[in-house]
């Protein structure tokens, strides 16, 4: 792991910058290549590369990034009564009041929050849209109405320069990932997989379509014998034997996959078998491709999860 010192600081934002240069470079390259004939040439499998990431980023990045654009799909929209239940329970739960709507309103001023941008952020929070709608306009000014007593101030009228967070409609920021970057992901995935592997764990994937749909590709997927109980979900699965300890379900945070979770998974894995004759700890340590550094499907909704619940803590008991 990087520490937290200036040279480890300097390390990783010069990888940062190298990766980024990797697709202009390779554009620029190609391009002056085919048009003028250079005094020299790198060796040929650099030039192929080259190309290669020239081709990812127009033909793959691009269109990608166009579609990533598209409205999200809100769910239905909820009733009037349901609406001010939500708004109440999340009311409830504030705590500072002033701190909420400043990180809400991108860290700005309380002057530059004014009473139109509180209800454009109620409009996007409890009615999925961003467009007025005189209909809703009671509903709102009863919200901000509750958010002035909370702040125990009134917000002033109009509308001013803070902008909110509307996560399910505002532009998707992407940065670019090279071909480069990817195959250090497809390494540290394979490294990921062969030390579950030796640690007994048993990989279950998905059908041969959802394979097809995570980049990079992960031969271990064709591979697998055994299938995963829940759609578009892979994970990792050591049977529970154990009759004194509980199993264990791992969900990883946002990263690169289980990779930097191997050693915690190994020392449940040893600590379960220092008394073999009660058995061993179960673990299921579920992968989650779209946030793991994959180009991949959207992420695995809600109620489809919950319908493979109870074949995954049927698998841990």
């Amino acid at each position: 792991m990087l520490g937290l010192n200036l040279w480890d600081y300097v390390f990783i934002r010069t990888c940062i910058l190298v990766l980024h240069s990797i697709a202009p470079l390779s554009i620029i390259y190609s391009l002056v290549s085919v048009a003028v004939p250079l005094p020299v040439y790198p060796p040929r499998f650099l030039q192929v590369w080259l190309a290669l990431e020239a081709i990812f980023y127009l033909v793959i990045y691009l269109p990608l990034r166009k579609y990533l654009q598209r409205p999200a799909k809100h769910p239905a929209l909820l009733s009037r009564d349901d609406r001010r239940k939500l708004f109440w329970r999340c009311h409830n739960s504030i705590h500072d009041p002033i701190q909420y709507l400043r990180k809400w309103f991108r860290g700005a001023s309380d002057a530059d929050i004014k009473r139109e941008n509180v209800k454009d952020f109620f409009r996007w929070a409890f009615l999925n849209t961003g467009d007025p709608d005189l209909a809703y306009e009671e509903e709102l000014e009863e919200y901000a109405t509750e958010m002035e007593r909370l702040l125990g101030r009134e917000i002033e009228p109009g509308r001013g320069n803070a902008k909110c967070f509307r996560l399910t409609l505002d532009k998707v920021e992407m940065s670019h990932r090279s071909l480069t970057w990817y195959l250090c992901i497809f390494v540290v995935d394979t490294v990921a997989s062969i030390s579950l592997m030796y640690h007994s764990f048993d990989f279950h994937r998905i059908s041969f379509l959802g394979i097809l749909s995570v980049f990079p590709f992960r031969p271990l997927s064709v591979f697998a014998k055994s299938n995963s109980q829940v759609k578009k979900l892979t994970y990792w699965h050591r049977p529970h034997t154990s009759k004194t300890k509980l199993p264990v379900l791992f969900i990883h945070g946002i990263g690169v996959g289980l990779y930097p979770y191997i050693n915690f998974l190994a020392d449940i894995n040893a600590e379960g078998c220092q008394d073999s004759s009660d058995g061993q700890v179960g673990i299921i340590a579920i992968e989650i491709m779209s946030i793991s550094s994959r180009i991949t499907l959207t992420m695995t909704d809600g109620p489809t999860v919950q319908s493979g619940n109870g074949g995954l803590t049927n698998s841990l008991v």
